[in-house]
């Protein structure tokens, strides 16, 4: 196995098991848990809060807000790794784009879910119904392909994703069969 394939494999190896974990309940729990910790302290700031797992509790209120692993959108941190991890490029270039993504939705993601929280702790909550779907089915999508279009060409990536390696591989079994 050359450089070039074994680049390739690791790319996707990575790619199979990041695969596994962001579609796995601990993932899910994990960054539920990491967000309810981080809002808490933020919203005490301005509530007198209490927290039960994934809930919380606006004391003297009847406000509930809950982060739910959907809240996390598991399947943009899928999309971002399917991204950055098939470009073809060397394998740690991939990686750190990959984490500089991640990192940048994460705070992107913790801003969202600050907001919307905010609004519905305020009792906004017919604004929250129309923001959230704003978000949901728009912004998170154009935000996430304009991350994608950043990266590529802030970083002058000139392969196209999954069909560069295709090519280079199907290339080289053709050349090994003659």
């Amino acid at each position: 196995m050359d450089s070039l394939n074994r680049e390739i494999f690791f790319r996707y190896a990575v790619l199979f098991f990041l695969n596994i974990l962001f579609f796995s309940d601990f993932f899910s729990s994990v960054f539920v848990f990491l967000f309810v910790k981080l809002l808490s302290y933020f919203f005490s700031f301005f509530f007198s809060l209490q927290t039960v797992n994934s809930l919380f509790f606006v004391e003297g209120t009847f406000t509930v807000v809950e982060i739910a692993k959907e809240c996390v959108a598991p399947f943009a941190y899928l999309f971002l790794s399917f991204f950055f991890l098939s470009l073809p490029l060397r394998f740690f270039n991939s990686l750190k784009l990959l984490v500089y993504s991640l990192v940048f939705f994460t705070f992107f993601n913790f801003l969202r879910i600050a907001f919307l929280s905010f609004l519905l702790l305020e009792g906004m909550v017919n604004l929250f119904h129309q923001v959230h779907s704003f978000f949901y089915y728009f912004f998170t999508c154009f935000f996430l392909l304009g991350l994608c279009f950043f990266f590529y060409k802030g970083f002058k990536i000139s392969g196209i994703p999954f069909y560069d390696d295709f090519t280079t591989l199907s290339r080289q079994i053709l050349k090994e069969r003659k």
